[in-house]
């Protein structure tokens, strides 16, 4: 996430990420739901204000990627709840 926040802030136009702050976010609280995000939160919710378009693409049903590796499944979709569910907490416009 430093990484993306750091070329966000040498390179203020236009950037297109694969991943937000909220997938890096999501992905810890997938693998640790009792690591303390509270921290990453509010630079999150900081940095998602600089965000002007974000495209969700949930995991379609049926899963169309195949996971060779059970528990590598088992996480996408953890963290796809996840992403489902917390961005109205950061203000994200959702287009259905």
């Amino acid at each position: 996430m430093g990484k993306n926040i750091n070329f966000i802030e040498i390179f203020p136009c236009s950037i297109i990420f694969y991943k937000c702050p909220i997938d890096i976010m999501a992905y810890i609280e997938a693998i640790d739901e009792y690591e303390n995000i509270q921290s990453l939160y509010n630079s999150v919710e900081h940095r998602m204000k600089e965000i002007d378009l974000l495209v969700f693409v949930p995991i379609e049903k049926p899963d169309l990627i195949l996971c060779p590796q059970p528990e590598l499944s088992e996480l996408r979709f953890q963290v796809n709840d996840i992403l489902n569910n917390c961005f109205r907490d950061f203000g994200v416009e959702i287009f259905l």
